[in-house]
Parts: structure tokens; C-alpha cells; sequence
């Protein structure tokens, strides 16, 4: 079985997570898989790339495309196919996973993998294939109509005029033409996905852990068990993690930044481009060595999420798999990871601030029982168990 990952980075975002976790354990399963990413950071290779590894997009197509992007909202420039005339054929599987954000244009690339005769499976990690330009559309249902006139230009990723009705039209047929299987990693999208695109068939495969994830988290749950109790802190610490923290589609910074002047919270974050500068903020910085990252987070009291766009946030399970408590606003995908651990969601952020607020309610998570939540979540989503499910459906 010959499988290529295609994704727009190589390992930065919960979707390179999942494709990379995937290649990884399918070479392992002694499986032939090539992983096949856009770009690294400034459009350069990424120097954390492995074998059987490939960068497609030179700089200056992936340039040129964000420019062509911002402008009228799609990319017209395609890179060169020819490593990929090497692998694909009338026997690949073709696992698609994020192709927006620059990397090519997408009609002449699905009409190359068409005319290869590539079956191809393609996981949804966030609402592009359905609307004609964003990925990100939040409330914004016009992507069922064919959108034009779009409301929200600054959606991501964001463009000054408006071609979204075309562009819909013909990303909808291309995608219709080559597409053989859908993967949703939510049921809430999987939902959208056979009203948009009511003939292919869709399956539903949670986002799992990766192996490197799994080995170090059971090794920080057992050695909590082992250690004695944490002398108790003057601050209640409180964690955000995000690729990028000065996202506005994901976080609230107004509310943040109201959080920052409680003096009993300290608030700290992960991720690159924190705008958070307050004296009760520590700034970790965007963090790819996962030991690191499990050591922090294990140290925290609880983790905020105020994203309500995301579709199946990796964060939210690593952050389980360690038996950190949750504090999320209310959206579809947060309850579906949240609600079978018995973690409620906030409908507002005030709702959740007067919680946060309560000294008894602080108590109450400091003292859950962490390692049940963590020996669930490693369980509910084991990376194992996410392999198999890609299997059926690759041999199916």
C-alpha cells in the first residue's frame, strides 16, 4: 500500500500533526508512505524534515500565491509536479489534508492527481473545502448557498475583494471530480460535509495522539502518582496554547487581557506572536519539543480555550492526556472532545470569568481526580486506534 500525505506545513498546526503522526506510523506498520508539505517557515524548508520527505512549493510560487491571495482571495500559481510524477499512480492513495494557505493552486493539482487515476482520501481539518475562500467561517453558513457578498473578509485567510461565488462554483466541482473519500475528525463537520457534498462518502476518525505524544505522557502521569503532593500555589496557573496568540479568530484578547489584572491568576502561554505582556503573564514562546511542553502544561491548574472555530483541537486532547482541567467557551467542537469527560463549556466569557473568579470553584479542579481524565484521554484518543481506523478506510 503507497500512501502520500499532503499537507501545507510540515509539522506546525494540529493538521501537519495529524499527517505527520499518521506517515510516521505507517512506516513504522512497515507501510510505503511519503509525507509531501508546502512549506517551512519563510516559505524555506522546514529543518525538521525526515525522510521520505518532500518540500513542493518553492518560495516564490508560495509568495506569489499570498499576495494573488490577499488581493482576490484564491492562488493561481501551481509548483512544480515532478517529484509527485514519481510516487503517484493508478495504486496511490492520495491522503489530502490542508491545501490552502498558498501552497498551490488547487484546480490544475486535483486535475493531476485525476488524471493519474489517484484515489484520494481527504481529511477536513477545518471548513475550506465547503466555502469559496475561507477555512474558517465560523457562524457564517453562506458556503451552503454558494457565498458571494461575503460578510467577513478578514476571515482566514483573508482577502480584499470578493470572488468567493465563482471561486465556490469551481472548487466544488473540481473537488466533486477527484475527491473519493471524505475524513472528518468531528461529527459536527461531518454534518456539513454531506450537505456540501451529498455523493461522496464520509467517515468520522477522532484526531489521535502521535507516538513520541503517548510515550511522554504516560511517563509525566506516572511519575505524577509517584511524586507527593504539590505544595499549594498564591496563584491559581492558568495556561493558553496556540499556534499563533495573536489570532483574533481564536482568542479573546479583550478577555485576556482582563484575566492578566486578577492578581491571584497567573496566566501563561504557548505559542508565537504573544501580544500578552502583563507582569502576571509568562511568555513560554512556541514550543516543538513535546517533553517541554507536557512539563509545562503538567504544572498548570487549568488550560483556557476560547476558540469556537476550530473542528477537532489537538490541544484540548493533549492537554486531557496529562489530566489537566478545562476552561472553554461553548462550541461545537469543544463539547464533542469535552462532554464525554464530563467538562461543561461557558456560553460567554462573563459566565466564565465569575467561575474562574470563585475561590471554591478554583479548589474544586485543583483537587479532581487527574488521573482518571488522563487514562481516559489516553485511551479515547490513542494514536493507535486513530492508525486503524485510516486503514480500514484506505483498504475499503
Amino acid at each position: 500500500m503507497n500512501i502520500l500525505h499532503i499537507n501545507t506545513r510540515y509539522d506546525e498546526g494540529g493538521a501537519a500533526q495529524v499527517a505527520l503522526n499518521l506517515h510516521e506510523r505507517l512506516l513504522a506498520g512497515g507501510h510505503e508512505s511519503h509525507y509531501v508539505y508546502g512549506y517551512g517557515k519563510h516559505t524555506l524548508d522546514n529543518p525538521r524534515a525526515k525522510s521520505n520527505t518532500h518540500k513542493l512549493t518553492s518560495s516564490i510560487v508560495a509568495i506569489s500565491n499570498f499576495l494573488s491571495h490577499r488581493l482576490i482571495g484564491t492562488e493561481p500559481f501551481t509548483p512544480s509536479l515532478t517529484h509527485l510524477d514519481h510516487i503517484v499512480n493508478g495504486e496511490t492513495i492520495v491522503h489530502i489534508h490542508n491545501l490552502h494557505s498558498h501552497v498551490t493552486s488547487i484546480t490544475p493539482f486535483l486535475e493531476f492527481l485525476h488524471l493519474r487515476c489517484a484515489r484520494v482520501v481527504w481529511t477536513t481539518h477545518d471548513r475550506w473545502v465547503l466555502t469559496g475562500r475561507c477555512a474558517l467561517p465560523g457562524d457564517c453558513e453562506k458556503w451552503a448557498s454558494g457565498c458571494g457578498s461575503c460578510p467577513n473578509q478578514k476571515a482566514y485567510p483573508p482577502s480584499i475583494l470578493d470572488f468567493s461565488n465563482r471561486i465556490h462554483i469551481r472548487k466544488r466541482e473540481v473537488i466533486a471530480k477527484t475527491c473519493s473519500t471524505f475524513v472528518s475528525p468531528s461529527s459536527h463537520l461531518a454534518e456539513d460535509l454531506r450537505r456540501g457534498y451529498p455523493a461522496i462518502p464520509i467517515n468520522v476518525v477522532n484526531n489521535g495522539y502521535d507516538i513520541e505524544f503517548e510515550k511522554l505522557a504516560a511517563q509525566v502521569v506516572d511519575a505524577g502518582k509517584t511524586s507527593p503532593p504539590k505544595p499549594p500555589s498564591k496563584h491559581f496557573n492558568l495556561i493558553i496554547v496556540a499556534n499563533d496568540l495573536s489570532d483574533s479568530n481564536k482568542l479573546d484578547s479583550t478577555f485576556i487581557k482582563r484575566l492578566e489584572d486578577q492578581p491571584s491568576i497567573r496566566l501563561h502561554t504557548i505559542g508565537k506572536a504573544s501580544p500578552f505582556h502583563h507582569p502576571n503573564t509568562v511568555n513560554h514562546g512556541y514550543i516543538s519539543e513535546r517533553s517541554k511542553l507536557l512539563e509545562i502544561m503538567s504544572g498548570m491548574d487549568a488550560m483556557l480555550f476560547l476558540s469556537t472555530v476550530d473542528n477537532f483541537p489537538l490541544v484540548l486532547c493533549e492537554s486531557l492526556a496529562v489530566g489537566l482541567p478545562i476552561l472553554a467557551l461553548e462550541s461545537a467542537a469543544a463539547n464533542e472532545v469535552l462532554s464525554p469527560f464530563g467538562i461543561a463549556t461557558y456560553r460567554t466569557t462573563r459566565e466564565l470569568f465569575n467561575e474562574l473568579m470563585s475561590a471554591d470553584f478554583r479548589l474544586y479542579l485543583q483537587k479532581l481526580n487527574k488521573d482518571r481524565i488522563s487514562d481516559f484521554a489516553l485511551n479515547r484518543f490513542s494514536g493507535g486506534r486513530m492508525l486503524n481506523e485510516y486503514l480500514g478506510i484506505y483498504t475499503g
